[in-house]
């Protein structure tokens, strides 16, 4: 997640487990509605993604690839960078 912790607008990223989570730096916080607004985005390209307020939750399953994981964090950048925030 280095990649992405380095984002401008992520304001931490970390892994718990097999779950990561990226927290996106928006007013409001755990009720901003950032994460709601970035789901459709994610679902065109492909990717399913918990988005709990700021925070956004990949919680793949135990038989992805590593080239998988590494598309699912690509495209979270690729959101994050083309996205306005505030």
């Amino acid at each position: 997640l280095s990649s992405l912790r380095a984002h401008e607008c992520v304001r931490e990223a970390r892994v718990i487990g097999a779950v990561a989570a990226v927290e996106i730096d928006a007013s409001g916080g755990y009720l901003a509605d950032v994460g709601q607004r970035l789901y459709p985005e994610f679902i065109r390209r492909g990717v399913l993604l918990r988005p709990l307020g700021n925070v956004l939750y990949f919680m793949p399953p135990y038989v992805i690839a590593e080239n998988e994981i590494e598309w699912v964090l690509d495209e979270i950048e690729e959101v994050l960078a083309a996205l306005p925030f505030d």
